[in-house]
C-alpha cells in the first residue's frame, strides 16, 4: 500500500484551484512502483515510458484517471497529486496552467515547471483528455534542481556577457528585447541563468539572439541565433566558383518589424476583392486582396474564421532602408515572388487548419498575421541566397549562385511558416540536437505537406528554386536520401570529415557531427546538417505510415516535445503520438521503430 503523506497545506489547495499544482514535501516518501501498481491494477493496458536517468515515468497512457465527477485541469491536479513520487516531482516545484490545443487526439494541456518561483526552461508536464478523460501524462520536468534561486551575476553584468557573445562590434550591438532568470537544464547539467533575449537584427547578417548566462559564474551557457532558415549558408563554400560566406552573405538590416505593421493604417477604409497573377510555376493564380477606399489594391487579406488570419506581402527595396506593402493599380498582380509568398503562405495555413484548430495561434509570431518580405538582398544589388522565419515574418531572398527566388517553392515557404508553429509549440532551442529537430520537424511538414498537394518530387526539398549552376545541385535537401550518396554524383555527397561544407547531410547518427559550440560557424551546432538524420527517418515513417497518418502523428508530436528535445526524445514522442492516435497493438508502433533504429535512433 502506498505510504502516507502530509496533508495538503491551505496555500496548495488556494494554488490547486487556480490551476496550478503544487509539489508537497512528504514526511515517508511514497513508492513509485506502489503508484505504478495501483495504475496497473486500473488499465492491465497501461503503458509506460520509463525515465532510467531520472528515475521516473516519462509517459503513462491509458485509462490514468476513473473519476468521473472531476473533469479537465482539476481531474489532471488529483492525478498530478496522487503520482508526484511516480512522476519525480521535486519539493519546491509547481506546475503554472500554460496553454491549451485540440488536435486529432484530444486536448492538450501543457504546464510550465517552476522552482522556487523560477521558470524551469525547458520543464514541462503535457497531459491529454480525451472525451473528458485523462489518458496520457508526458513527462519533462527537471527533477536534479540543487541550485538556490539567488544569483550570483546581476543583470547588468549578465546583459554586458551576452553582449559580448553575441561578437558584434559595438556599433552593431544587438539591443536587449527581454531578461529572465530561470533554471536550465541544458546538456546532463542543471544551472541558475540569465536568459537574455535580443531584438531581431539583420545587418551584417540575420539574427535573432538568445543568450544562456550561468548566473553563479558568467560564463555562457549557449548562445543561439534563432533566425531559422532553410539553408546552411556554409554550404555555400563548396562551390568552388561561389564567394567565401562572409562575402556571399551580407545583408542589409530591414526596419524593425513595427515598419510592418504601420501599414495597419491603410486597412481602415477598405473592401474585400479578388486579384489574380502568375507565379513562377507559369500557372495563373486567383487569390484575394484588399482594395483601399482610393482605388488601390493591397496584397493583403483578411481570411477564415478560428482563427481569422491577416495575410500580406511587402517588397524590400534594395539600396533603400525602407519595405512596402506591395499594391496595385488594376489588380491583376505582375511580381511572381510576391503572388507566390502570398498564395503559398495562404495554403500552408489552410493545411494546418486541416489538422486542429490551431489553438496555439495568439502565442505564435503569426497573431499579428502572416507576413512576408520578397526581393531581400544586399546593399550592392546581389541576391541572397536564403529565406528565414524571424520570429515574426518570413523574408524571402531572390537567390544569387544557387538558388533562383526563394519565395517561388512551396517547399521553402512550408518550412519556413512550420517554424513558426515549432516556436508556439515545442519552441526547440536552434542549437545542437534540438536545432536538428527544429530544422527535421519543418523539412518533414514541408514533405507531407507536398505530398497532399501532389507534387511530382515530394521527397526532395526545394528542387523547383535551384539554378541550373551544376547538375548535381538539383535539390537543396533528400528526405529520401540525405546523404545524396544514391545519385550519380559524388559532388553533393556528404563528407564525414567535411559535414560543414558537404552539400549531401548524414543519415545515421554513425556520421553525426558533434560541434562542441553553437556558433554561426558550426551551423549552431549542426542543425542543418544533422536534421538529415530524424529527415529519413520521417520518410520511412511515411512509406510505411502513408502520409496522413504520418501528419496526424508529426503535428501531435509537436505538443509533446519540450524546448531542449533529443533526437531520444523525438522518437519517444512520436511513438506516444502513435499511441495517441492508433492505440498501443497495432503495428503502427512497430513500423515508427522500425524507422527511428534505422537511422540509429534507438531507444
Amino acid at each position: 500500500m502506498p505510504s502516507k503523506t502530509t496533508a495538503t497545506p491551505k496555500l496548495c489547495q488556494l494554488v490547486l484551484a487556480a490551476s496550478l499544482f503544487c509539489a508537497v514535501s512528504t514526511l515517508v516518501h511514497a513508492n513509485p512502483m506502489d503508484e505504478l501498481q495501483q495504475l496497473r491494477a486500473q488499465d492491465p493496458k497501461l503503458t509506460i515510458t520509463w525515465d532510467a536517468t531520472q528515475q521516473h515515468a516519462r509517459y503513462l497512457s491509458g485509462q490514468l484517471y476513473l473519476n468521473s465527477r472531476k473533469t479537465g485541469s482539476d481531474l489532471i491536479a488529483d492525478f498530478i497529486q496522487q503520482h508526484r513520487s511516480l512522476l519525480g516531482i521535486p519539493a519546491e516545484t509547481q506546475l503554472v496552467f500554460n496553454k491549451s490545443a485540440n488536435t486529432p487526439a484530444g486536448q492538450m494541456l501543457s504546464y510550465q515547471q517552476t522552482h522556487h518561483g523560477l521558470e524551469v526552461a525547458g520543464g514541462k508536464l503535457v497531459a491529454r483528455l480525451q472525451q473528458g478523460q485523462l489518458r496520457t501524462i508526458a513527462n519533462h520536468l527537471v527533477t536534479d534542481i540543487t541550485i538556490p534561486p539567488e544569483p550570483t551575476i546581476n543583470l547588468t553584468t549578465a546583459h554586458r556577457l551576452a553582449q559580448q557573445a553575441t561578437q558584434r562590434a559595438a556599433t552593431n550591438a544587438p539591443t536587449i528585447d527581454q531578461a529572465d532568470l530561470v533554471y536550465f537544464h541544458w546538456e546532463w547539467q542543471t544551472h541558475l541563468a540569465w536568459r537574455i533575449q535580443f531584438a531581431p537584427q539583420l545587418k551584417p547578417t540575420p539574427t535573432r539572439y538568445q543568450i544562456w548566462v550561468d548566473a553563479q559564474d558568467g560564463s555562457i551557457i549557449l548562445s543561439e541565433s534563432r533566425v531559422s532558415g532553410i539553408a546552411n549558408p556554409f554550404q555555400a563554400s563548396s562551390l568552388a566558383a561561389t564567394p567565401t560566406p562572409a562575402q556571399a552573405f551580407k545583408p542589409r538590416a530591414l526596419p524593425a518589424l513595427f515598419s510592418l505593421t504601420l501599414a495597419q493604417h491603410e486597412f481602415d477604409t477598405r473592401e474585400a476583392a479578388m486579384g489574380s497573377g502568375i507565379g513562377h510555376q507559369g500557372k495563373l493564380k486567383k487569390f484575394k486582396t484588399t482594395k483601399h477606399a482610393n482605388g488601390i489594391y493591397l496584397l493583403a487579406s483578411q481570411q477564415g474564421k478560428n482563427p481569422s488570419v491577416q495575410y500580406e506581402t511587402y517588397k524590400y527595396t534594395v539600396g533603400l532602408d525602407r519595405i512596402d506593402l506591395l499594391k496595385d493599380r488594376d489588380n491583376v498582380w505582375k511580381d511572381p515572388s510576391a503572388i507566390d509568398a502570398y498564395t503559398y503562405s495562404i495554403n500552408v495555413i489552410n493545411l494546418y487548419k486541416g489538422l486542429g484548430d490551431l489553438s496555439w495561434w495568439q502565442d505564435s509570431g503569426l497573431a499579428m498575421g502572416v507576413l512576408s518580405v520578397v526581393h531581400y538582398g544586399d546593399d550592392m544589388g546581389e541576391g541572397y541566397d536564403n529565406a528565414f522565419w524571424s520570429g515574426d515574418y518570413m523574408v524571402y531572398g531572390d537567390g544569387e549562385k544557387i538558388f533562383k527566388t526563394l519565395a517561388g517553392s512551396f517547399d521553402i515557404v512550408s518550412h519556413e511558416l512550420t517554424h513558426a508553429v515549432i516556436d508556439a509549440t515545442a519552441d526547440l532551442v536552434y542549437c545542437k540536437e534540438p536545432g536538428a529537430l527544429n530544422e527535421s520537424w519543418a523539412d518533414a511538414i514541408a514533405m507531407l505537406f507536398s505530398l497532399k498537394r501532389g507534387a511530382a518530387n515530394p521527397y526532395l526539398i526545394a528542387e523547383d528554386a535551384m539554378k541550373p549552376y551544376q547538375p548535381w545541385l538539383y535539390a537543396l535537401r533528400r528526405m529520401d536520401d540525405p546523404s545524396f550518396r544514391s545519385d550519380q554524383y559524388p559532388e553533393n555527397d556528404h563528407s564525414v570529415n567535411h559535414p560543414l561544407k558537404s552539400w549531401g547531410q548524414p543519415a545515421h547518427t554513425d556520421e553525426q557531427y558533434i560541434a562542441k559550440h553553437c556558433t554561426e560557424k558550426t551551423d549552431n551546432g549542426g542543425v542543418h546538417i544533422n536534421s538529415g538524420i530524424p529527415n529519413h527517418a520521417a520518410y520511412l515513417i511515411t512509406q510505411a505510415l502513408g502520409t496522413q497518418a504520418t501528419l496526424d502523428i508529426y503535428y501531435q508530436s509537436l505538443f509533446y516535445l519540450n524546448s531542449t528535445a533529443s533526437f531520444k526524445d523525438a522518437r519517444a514522442a512520436v511513438l506516444q503520438s502513435a499511441t495517441d492516435l492508433y492505440g498501443s497493438e497495432t503495428g503502427v508502433l512497430k513500423q515508427i521503430k522500425t524507422a527511428f533504429n534505422a537511422v540509429g535512433i534507438t531507444d
